[in-house]
């Protein structure tokens, strides 16, 4: 059976740093999950001006899980990041 649950996250970054959103954007997603199979998807993404420097994001995950083929539950960030190294 499919799971589906969402989760907010807001971020403020300084507008110079707005390049490196896609980057951060997979981050989160690399973050979110539990387990092995867990699939992220960005299910919206706002953007609002914080100050003349800076501004926030507030992005929606939308995390999908199987609940019956879980794979291996992520013990650290680094697994999350990198992965099991098999």
């Amino acid at each position: 059976m499919i799971e589906k649950q969402l989760q907010e996250v807001e971020l403020i970054i300084f507008i110079e740093d707005e390049d490196d959103m896609a980057e951060s954007l997979e981050d989160l997603k690399a973050y979110a999950k539990t387990y092995e199979l867990d699939h992220v998807e960005v299910a919206a993404q706002h953007k609002e001006t914080v100050d003349d420097e800076r501004v926030k994001y507030i992005v929606t995950l939308e995390i999908s899980r199987d609940s019956e083929n879980l794979g291996r539950k992520y013990e650290t960030e680094e697994q999350k990041v990198f992965g099991f190294g098999d």
